[in-house]
């Protein structure tokens, strides 16, 4: 998968559990330059991909790329918040990693793929625009033939889940 799916690299992790239940754990990854988690990036006046809707979309647009290769490849994230996602933007384009896999996995059914969607869908609802998240939507659906009935799942899902948390 990681010859079709940019994530961060993990260099080592460490846990602390007491009476058996984890309480901390810490994940150290290799550097991924110039990449800001995009749910900062969003937030964070002045930002390149916050002022520009040219940039906003790129970025919406290759993240649901990414993810179309992942999901394709069989491989759900389970826990893809706008935080778990490094955006870099230089004038050669947009680039997108994943970050925080460690609960991600095989799809067992397709609403693992859904739930992924939908999550970050819900995430930066409010943040970049109706068109810009249907450029991220479009990117992933691609030519597929059941386009319309993503799209349902998506937002019928979406409607379930809470409020995301912001710092």
């Amino acid at each position: 998968i990681r010859d079709r799916v940019s994530a961060v690299r993990p260099v080592a992790a460490c846990a602390v559990r007491r009476g058996g239940r984890l309480v901390a754990h810490a994940l150290l990854t290799e550097a991924v330059a110039d990449a800001v988690d995009l749910d900062v990036r969003l937030h964070t006046p002045g930002d390149r991909l916050r002022s520009s809707p040219a940039v906003r979309r790129a970025a919406m647009h290759a993240l649901g790329a990414q993810l179309a290769r992942m999901h394709a490849a069989g491989f759900v994230h389970r826990d893809l918040h706008a935080r778990n996602v490094l955006v870099a933007s230089s004038d050669a384009g947009v680039r997108v990693t994943f970050l925080d896999c460690r609960r991600g996995g095989r799809a067992r059914r397709t609403r693992d793929v859904m739930l992924d969607l939908a999550t970050l869908d819900r995430d930066v609802q409010g943040v970049v625009t109706r068109g810009e998240r249907r450029a991220a939507l479009a990117a992933y659906i691609g030519s597929r033939d059941d386009a319309k009935e993503v799209v349902e799942a998506v937002a019928a899902i979406r409607e379930t889940l809470p409020p995301p948390r912001r710092p």
